[in-house]
């Protein structure tokens, strides 16, 4: 079993309108473990997940963002505002991004190679207007996370009597054996690459002493031709 260090940074302070619930929660110590608990335990399902959460070594080293997104809704919950989908956030925000990315192998096999079945779960759910309804939603939800990353943002949590105000990931570390595998697997890749840049040097290397064999043929059939009008002379 892999491991993964993945740094969280919260930025809160408390609510002067809940300073009992503060204080209930065990100030500073106390909802700084609560907030950790929770972030641990949504971070553990969501690495799991077969449908939003990152499936290969790659997927996770780059999901800092759709980390985000997904701690923000395990945190504030109904404080933000709603996306009514059951696809899942991470895959509404890919595929409303412009350009669309293609979607990961694992992706393809829930929501097909283009997204089509992205498209019709929402028409689905919401009707005909449900497309430009659901950018709209995702576009909102896209700014609620951007604040939240530049610490620019305002979220009252009540039960611990604190104002949220920033909410980051740092850069995702592979520890142990999930490590050692991942680096393998680079490292064979590295060496896929090497192969095949070695194979195209030797045949451009196999085509080039091919032409110049040609241009020698075609030098020499003159040759033999200029000679063989010269002795008609």
């Amino acid at each position: 079993m892999g491991e993964a260090e993945v740094p969280v940074f919260i930025s809160y302070r408390p609510d002067p309108d809940n300073l009992k619930e503060f204080l209930d929660s065990g100030s500073e110590t106390g909802v700084e473990t609560k907030l950790t608990a929770l972030v641990e335990a949504k971070l553990r399902r969501w690495a799991m997940s077969k449908q939003e959460g990152p499936q290969t070594h790659d997927e996770l080293l780059g999901a800092g963002n759709e980390g985000v997104a997904v701690l923000a809704k395990a945190i504030l919950g109904d404080t933000l505002k709603k996306i009514p989908s059951s696809v899942p956030t991470p895959v509404l925000f890919k595929f409303f991004d412009k350009p669309q990315p293609d979607p990961t192998e694992c992706e393809a096999k829930i929501w097909g190679p283009h997204w089509e079945k992205v498209e019709k779960t929402i028409l689905a759910e919401n009707g005909a207007n449900g497309l430009k309804q659901m950018e709209t939603a995702v576009k909102d939800r896209r700014d609620e996370i951007n604040k939240l990353q530049r610490t620019d943002a305002e979220y009252k949590i009540k039960q611990f009597g604190i104002l949220l105000l920033g909410l980051n990931m740092g850069e995702i570390s592979l520890l142990g054996q999930l490590k050692e595998v991942a680096e393998k697997a680079a490292k064979e890749s590295r060496e896929r690459e090497a192969e095949k840049v070695e194979l195209q040097h030797a045949e451009d290397a196999i085509n080039k002493l091919a032409g110049r064999a040609k241009d020698h043929k075609r030098t020499s059939d003159r040759t033999v031709s200029d000679r063989t009008r010269g002795t008609g002379w």
